[in-house]
């Protein structure tokens, strides 16, 4: 065989050897590539099922109860992880509230050992709103919530569906507030005061310039002023 024709017949077997080579290792390439992909991609997917889901919120009605002697002008809850998910805004005199429901406030379906709420609060006439982070007890499913101010400036909230005085009521004060001695006598005070200072006013008409009144008038001032007598004497004796 021609010389030549040998160099050329082996050095095209050489570059197909060659190009076969590199085909395989360009396959070869690829294939490591796609795995890494697939893998990733699983990986990524089992990161996903395992982590963080949308949980599961029910809205509730908001309850307010007093138990301080204090008049609030201000009481609602706040959510501390999202400023946009709060409720309530009663005003309650001191000892007072519980009656009504205001919507609406959200909380998770199912209770966690972290879960917190802001009870927000203003005494009146203060302007300051005073915020209190409390820790929200077990509860088994969601119910209305229930915020409390207690003596001191302390604050609670309980999820329940039972009230104050109930066998399963959750809250620190197991019945509905009860007016404290001090604050029924200052209520009783001036009650009285008030009483007194209109029965002064009637007699002091009644002992003036009267003729500009008609007959029907002037009994009925004379009434008015025989019930206010009554009714101090009344007060004057359930003093607290």
């Amino acid at each position: 065989m021609d010389a030549n024709l040998v160099i050329a017949h082996a050095t095209q077997t050489l570059s197909n050897t060659l190009q076969l080579r590199t085909m395989k290792k360009t396959s070869i390439r690829l294939a490591t590539q796609v795995l890494r992909v697939i893998s990733l991609s699983t990986v990524l997917a089992a990161c996903s099922a395992i982590g963080p889901q949308k949980e599961a919120r029910s809205g509730v009605g908001v309850h307010s109860i007093n138990y301080s002697g204090k008049e609030l002008s201000y009481v609602a809850v706040e959510d501390p992880k999202n400023p946009n998910n709060g409720g309530g805004g009663d005003a309650l005199n001191p000892y007072g509230g519980g009656r009504s429901t205001i919507c609406c406030f959200s909380i998770p379906d199912k209770w966690h050992p972290d879960l917190q709420v802001i009870v927000e609060f203003r005494v009146y006439p203060e302007k300051e709103t005073r915020r209190v982070l409390v820790n929200v007890p077990q509860y088994r499913k969601p119910d209305d919530i229930w915020i409390m101010v207690h003596e001191g400036g302390e604050a609670e909230a309980v999820i329940t569906s039972t009230e104050p005085g109930h066998p399963d009521w959750p809250g620190r004060m197991k019945d509905w507030p009860v007016p404290s001695r001090e604050y029924r006598l200052k209520v009783w005070g001036e009650k009285l005061r008030r009483e007194k200072a209109e029965l002064t006013a009637m007699e002091k008409a009644l002992q003036g310039d009267v003729s500009d009144l008609s007959p029907r008038e002037l009994e009925r001032l004379k009434r008015a002023i025989g019930y206010s007598k009554n009714e101090i004497k009344r007060l004057e004796g359930v003093k607290p």
